[in-house]
């Protein structure tokens, strides 16, 4: 009896051992991680005007990759050394990225981005350093308030700028603001949005103040999702 309990000891603290080492061999978090995809970056683009660009070329081999964002890290220099200034997200499928940009602040900016491919994986980031500068004044300034919270879609205002939207019959392009705003038609009461490159955005999502919107053929924003 004694030998048999030994035994049945033995054979138990064998299967926890074993099944210890099972859990520790399991997969974890760290196992999943995949590395980053190799891509080149080229024709980077900022200018104080308003407008960010970049195009993007995936290997060969990986011609299943598919764009589902860029994230794009923008660094500003107002005095001594390039500090953190704000990320934004760029949703589109495109490898050659042109996006509407405002800036709120006086300085030299510079960005770097990179991108995330539908199904996880991740791009490697381009070179901060290697990005273009450029040199925001005043005169590119714009105010947070013209496209931030009481302006847009389910804001304070009923109608932002002297006119509506396209087809409207104001006249008004988004050229004659001169800078990037929530229009919306008096008529129909549809929401439009002028990017500072002088185009109503249309067939597209867009990233404004942490929320996606998708603008309709007609250059109206999407409703009732």
């Amino acid at each position: 009896m004694k030998i048999a309990k030994k035994a049945t000891t033995f054979f138990l603290t064998f299967f926890i051992a074993a099944g210890m080492c099972f859990t520790a061999w399991a997969a974890g978090p760290g196992d999943t991680v995949n590395a980053p995809i190799p891509v080149t970056w080229s024709n980077l683009r900022l200018d104080a005007s308003g407008m960010i660009g970049f195009e993007m070329q995936i290997p060969d081999g990986r011609k299943d990759l598919v764009p589902q964002y860029y994230e794009v890290n923008i660094e500003i220099k107002t005095t001594g050394n390039f500090v953190p200034n704000r990320t934004k997200k760029y949703k589109t499928s495109s490898l050659n990225v042109r996006e509407d940009i405002t800036f709120t602040k006086v300085g030299i900016y510079r960005f770097s981005v990179t991108c995330h491919f539908i199904g996880g994986d991740v791009s490697t980031g381009s070179a901060m350093e290697e990005s273009p500068q450029c040199v925001v004044t005043e005169e590119y300034i714009i105010n947070p308030d013209d496209d931030g919270p009481g302006y847009g879609p389910g804001g304070q205002g009923s109608n932002v700028g002297p006119g509506g939207g396209p087809g409207s019959g104001s006249g008004v392009t988004p050229s004659a603001m001169g800078k990037s705003a929530w229009y919306q038609d008096p008529v129909t009461k549809k929401w439009y949005y002028a990017a500072t490159t002088g185009t109503w955005l249309k067939n597209t999502w867009y990233f404004i103040n942490n929320n996606w919107y998708y603008f309709d053929n007609d250059c109206s924003m999407h409703t009732g999702w």
